[in-house]
């Protein structure tokens, strides 16, 4: 995929607003990057032809890194979280089989439909996990995700109050 088209000065700022200059060492590598951070940049303010590119992008490495699940007998452990709605339909659509976890900053009631529909888990910050957020996600059949709990104490209220995925920095929680 090439990416010649994307104006220079807007990638040039999205890198530095993002620091990903040091990191990245290719314009392939910049563009795997923003697909990375997609929920850090403004979607709505891009061309509709780099739109058109990126989401093409993303098909193609979402096909790539599932082949490569498929090869290394992974699939049924693997649990592909994103914050990209888009990305989830996608995987969903062509790959019903893989489990998917939707990242999600603030819970609106609309989102558990679109979980429900989608057959996907909401993972939500540890900070956002309540008795409701965990209720409502029972209703639709779901269980509930969350991420980074770094704290013991944070730990067992998540899992006291049933979240059934957690997600840490570390293997024992100090």
């Amino acid at each position: 995929m090439k990416y010649e088209m994307i104006p220079r000065p807007w990638l040039q700022k999205w890198q530095l607003e993002h620091k990903c200059i040091a990191g990245c060492r290719t314009y392939n590598q910049v563009m795997e990057s923003l697909l990375e951070d997609w929920d850090a940049y403004q979607w709505e303010r891009l061309p509709l032809y780099v739109k058109r590119d990126i989401e093409n992008q993303i098909h193609l490495t979402w096909d790539s890194l599932i082949d490569k699940l498929y090869k290394m007998g992974l699939v049924e452990e693997a649990v592909i979280l994103t914050s990209m709605q888009q990305s989830i339909e996608y995987i969903r659509t062509h790959y019903p089989q893989l489990t998917c976890q939707w990242l999600r900053h603030n819970v609106q009631e609309e989102d558990y439909a679109w979980c429900e529909q989608w057959n996907v888990t909401l993972s939500v910050p540890h900070t956002s996990v309540t008795e409701q957020v965990i209720a409502r996600s029972q209703q639709i059949g779901k269980a509930v995700a969350t991420w980074t709990v770094n704290e013991i104490a944070d730990y067992e209220r998540v899992i006291q109050l049933g979240c059934k995925y957690v997600t840490t920095d570390y293997l024992e929680i100090p």
